[in-house]
């Protein structure tokens, strides 16, 4: 919760301590705490779940047919959850012939299909139409910064995970420690990502291989427990 998030930075600034006093007294006055997987801060008495993430809507091969990648290339997703950062590995990705087709979502005004590039990039505006856990089940690897959502999203689609760790984040640690013991996954350094040096391990992450989650989506425990 935000106020164990916002913690860190009373060091910095002590006008953050009012802050976090604010939101810890509207916590401790819940009646249930719900706390889903990676949990950086444990309570007792509280339901514990899954990682809870949004739930695909469309399947992995017509996810693919609309990207215009074909079932047999590999597809790797390159995700910033949802803030566009410029890319530096550009030419690097475009010179990776590999049977690879990467997709880039939030890089562009608008869609830029494989026809009119470099042939094995994809990149998509913000507001593309395509639903990101739609995304990240028709990959067969997710390259991205450690985020909840994303990091929920492909625990349950089973994808290997190169991820990059985001070391002035408070809950880094835990997320990064629970990639390591639950999925299938390699860390990547901000430099390595925007140098490209990763793409030297690409192949290792995507021999990993995809496989489906069996346990619940934390969502749907959650919503069984508040309907009890």
């Amino acid at each position: 919760t935000w106020d164990w998030i916002y913690h860190e930075y009373v060091s910095l600034d002590r006008r953050f301590y009012f802050v976090v006093d604010y939101l810890k007294k509207i916590y401790d006055v819940s009646d249930y705490r719900i706390q889903a997987d990676p949990i950086c801060d444990p309570k007792e008495q509280s339901l514990r779940t899954p990682p809870i993430s949004r739930l695909p809507v469309s399947t992995r091969l017509e996810t693919r047919q609309r990207l215009g990648i074909s079932k047999d290339d590999a597809m790797v997703l390159i995700t910033m959850g949802g803030i566009f950062e410029p890319m530096q590995c550009v030419r690097q990705l475009s010179d990776y012939h590999e049977g690879v087709r990467f997709v880039v979502p939030g890089a562009a005004p608008h869609m830029i299909p494989l026809e009119d590039n470099l042939k094995n990039i994809v990149f998509l505006p913000q507001a593309s139409g395509f639903y990101h856990p739609d995304l990240v089940l028709a990959a067969d690897a997710v390259i991205g910064k450690v985020g909840y959502s994303t990091l929920a999203e492909v625990f349950h689609a089973g994808v290997p995970f190169g991820y990059i760790n985001r070391n002035n984040f408070r809950e880094a640690p835990v997320m990064a420690s629970y990639i390591r013991a639950r999925m299938k996954g390699m860390q990547i350094s901000e430099n390595e990502f925007h140098g490209g040096a990763w793409l030297d391990r690409l192949s290792g992450l995507l021999s990993l291989g995809v496989e489906l989650k069996q346990e619940p989506n934390g969502a749907v425990v959650a919503a069984e427990h508040i309907f009890k």
